[in-house]
C-alpha cells in the first residue's frame, strides 16, 4: 500500500511541475508579446527619424508636431524635435524641447549632452556643466564629455 501511495505522490508532483512549465511558459510568452507589442514604433516617428537622417529639419519638425499631437510625452520624439532646433541653430525653441523633454525624463543621456553642447555653442560655459555632469553620471566616464566639461571649467 505504501509503495502504491508513493507513486501515486510522483505521479501527481510530476504532473504538477509539468503543468507549472506550462504556467511559466505561458507566462513567458505573454509578458513577451505584451513587452514586444509596446516596443513597437509608430511609422509616423520613424519617418521623421529618416528626414532627420537627411537633414531635413523643418520637414521633421513638422512631421514630428503632428506626431506629438497624439503622443504628447512621448521622449523620442520630444528629442528628435529639439534636435532638430538644435541643429537649426534655432536655440531657443532647442533649450524649450529639451526642458521639455528632461521634464520628463531627466536622465536622458542625448539630451543632457546636447542641451550642455548647445549651451558650449553659446559660450554659456557654466550653464553647460550641470548637463555634463548628468550625462556623466548616467553613462560613466565618457572621454570626450570629460574633456567637455573640463574646457568648461577652464
Amino acid at each position: 500500500m505504501q509503495v502504491l501511495k508513493e507513486k501515486h505522490v510522483n505521479f501527481i508532483l510530476s504532473k504538477l511541475t509539468h503543468f507549472g512549465r506550462i504556467i511559466t511558459l505561458s507566462l513567458f510568452l505573454l509578458s513577451y508579446s505584451f513587452t514586444h507589442a509596446q516596443k513597437e514604433v509608430d511609422p509616423m516617428l520613424e519617418f521623421a527619424k529618416q528626414q532627420v537622417a537627411q537633414e531635413a529639419y523643418y520637414a521633421a519638425i513638422s512631421t514630428l508636431d503632428s506626431y506629438l499631437s497624439y503622443n504628447k510625452n512621448d521622449t523620442s520624439a520630444l528629442y528628435w524635435k529639439a534636435h532638430c532646433f538644435y541643429k537649426l541653430k534655432n536655440f531657443i525653441a532647442a533649450e524649450d524641447n529639451y526642458r521639455t523633454l528632461l521634464k520628463i525624463s531627466p536622465r536622458n543621456f542625448a539630451g543632457n549632452v546636447d542641451m550642455a553642447n548647445m549651451y558650449i555653442l553659446q559660450k554659456k560655459y557654466k550653464d553647460a556643466l550641470p548637463y555634463y555632469n548628468t550625462a556623466l553620471s548616467i553613462n560613466g566616464i565618457d572621454a570626450s564629455i570629460v574633456n567637455s566639461r573640463g574646457m568648461c571649467y577652464y
